[in-house]
C-alpha cells in the first residue's frame, strides 16, 4: 500500500490535469501510484552502461617500465605489470607479455652485457628490439639485419649468438627465429647480391657481341 506522502503527492499530481485532454497521464500516474513506485524501483535497478576504459594512462606506465627494462630491479618492474588492467587491450596485454619474458631472462642479459664475447653496438640494438613495440622491433631488426654487410660487422655479431646460444640460452630464445637469420646473414646478403650480378654480366655479353658485330660489319 502506498505512503500516504505518496498519496498527496498522486492527488496534487492528477486533481490539475484535464481527464479529456490527459487521460494517459492521469492513467500512469495512476498505475504508479498503485504499484507503490514500484516502476521507478525497477528503472533504477537497470545495470548501467560501463563508461569505455582509458587506454592512455596504462599505455604510458607500459612504456615507463620498457624505458627502465634493464635498469630497475626486475621484481619491481614485474609487480607494476602485474597490476595493469589490459583485458580491453589486447595488443597492450602482449606487449606485457614480452616484456615479462625479457624481465624473466634479465640475469642472461646482464651477464651478456659483462661478457668480453659481446659485441657492444650489436648488443645495444638487441636491448633496444626487446624493449620496443612489435612494429619498432620489426624494423630495428632489418636495419640492423641490413647494416651487417661488412664482414667484421656479420663476424661479430656471429660470435657474439654463438656465445649467448651456449652462454646465456634465455636471452638467445627471446629472439631464436631473427638471431638465426643473423647467424646466416652472410649467405642472406649474397643470395640479394646474385641477381645483380647475373643481370651485370647479361649486360656485358650483349655489350661485347654487338661490338664484334659492328667491328665486322
Amino acid at each position: 500500500m502506498a505512503e500516504p506522502a505518496g498519496r498527496r503527492a498522486y492527488l496534487l499530481a492528477s486533481v490539475g490535469l484535464d481527464p479529456a485532454e490527459h487521460a494517459g497521464r492521469i492513467l500512469e500516474l495512476r498505475r504508479s501510484h498503485r504499484s507503490g513506485g514500484a516502476l521507478a524501483s525497477r528503472e533504477s535497478a537497470r545495470p548501467t552502461r560501463r563508461a569505455a576504459p582509458d587506454r592512455g594512462p596504462v599505455e604510458a606506465e607500459l612504456e615507463r617500465i620498457a624505458e627502465a627494462l634493464f635498469e630497475d630491479a626486475p621484481a619491481a618492474l614485474a609487480e607494476r605489470l602485474a597490476t595493469l588492467a589490459l583485458d580491453d587491450f589486447p595488443d597492450l596485454a602482449r606487449r606485457r607479455a614480452r616484456l615479462d619474458a625479457v624481465l624473466a631472462a634479465r640475469a642472461d642479459i646482464d651477464a651478456a652485457s659483462a661478457s668480453p664475447k659481446t659485441d657492444p653496438r650489436f648488443f645495444e640494438a638487441v636491448l633496444r628490439i626487446l624493449a620496443a613495440p612489435q612494429r619498432e622491433a620489426a624494423e630495428i631488426k632489418r636495419r640492423t639485419l641490413s647494416g651487417m654487410r661488412s664482414g667484421l660487422h656479420r663476424k661479430k655479431a656471429r660470435a657474439t649468438l654463438l656465445a649467448w646460444r651456449k652462454g646465456q640460452p634465455r636471452l638467445f630464445a627471446l629472439e631464436a627465429e631473427w638471431f638465426g637469420k643473423v647467424l646466416q646473414a652472410k649467405s642472406i646478403l649474397k643470395s640479394h647480391k646474385k641477381p645483380a650480378a647475373v643481370g651485370f654480366f647479361f649486360i656485358a655479353y650483349f655489350l661485347i657481341k654487338l661490338i664484334l658485330m659492328l667491328v665486322r660489319g
